[in-house]
């Protein structure tokens, strides 16, 4: 397993335990995807990554960001900034 593939699998069960608040900001789904903050709002603004926005700011499901970790983006896209 590479160490990317390591670290992506322990923030997955660290997503796991704070199952209260189904939602993460932009900052955490950036560090968990290994690209900026400001890559991540520009996925949302183009609708690549789902989100929810709020009176304080976008954030991401949990769900939403399990399942590109594990199944990549769709197909016609790739995560590359």
């Amino acid at each position: 397993m590479t160490t990317k593939a390591k670290s992506q699998a322990g923030l997955l069960k660290g997503l796991e335990t704070h199952i209260a608040n189904p939602f993460l900001n932009l900052a955490t789904v950036a560090v968990a995807l290994g690209v900026s903050s400001d890559t991540v709002s520009r996925w949302i603004k183009s609708e690549r990554i789902k989100a929810t926005r709020f009176p304080y700011g976008w954030k991401v499901r949990k769900s939403d960001l399990v399942d590109i970790l594990e199944n990549g983006f769709p197909e016609n896209e790739s995560s590359e900034e």
